[in-house]
């Protein structure tokens, strides 16, 4: 019982993290400094100073539970997608691969515009 009630928690709590991101089309004021309008226009001239690596990094299994998706299509997804971190062992003759994603918020977004263009 309490597994449920903590895998809801951590459910809410990655719904209202991806939502408060504006990925659904609304720009709430909690939005993250990179998405909201007043704040790229004062930071367009230091555009190259914004790092990735200050985002949020999201893990396949918390991507697959927001989009409802399996992990095995979330690492198709997002395969080759610049800006994806990726390490671990690839796969050999002998040996099979392990390979880590972490999705920046910035690439999440992008890919999920994408698809909604594309639908």
């Amino acid at each position: 019982m309490s597994a449920q009630i903590s895998l809801d928690n951590r459910r809410s709590r990655l719904q209202r993290d991806y939502y408060s991101a504006g990925v659904d089309g609304n720009e709430p004021s909690g939005a993250p400094s990179f998405m909201r309008p007043e704040i790229l226009e004062k930071k367009s001239a230091q555009s190259e100073l914004h790092s990735v690596a200050l985002e949020r990094h999201y893990s396949v299994p918390e991507i697959a539970e927001l989009w409802a998706m399996s992990e095995k299509s979330v690492r198709r997804l997002f395969a080759g997608e610049s800006g994806v971190l990726e390490w671990g062992t690839h796969e050999t003759a002998r040996r099979r691969g392990y390979v880590n994603l972490r999705i920046p918020e910035s690439v999440l977004i992008r890919v999920h515009q994408r698809r909604q263009r594309a639908g």
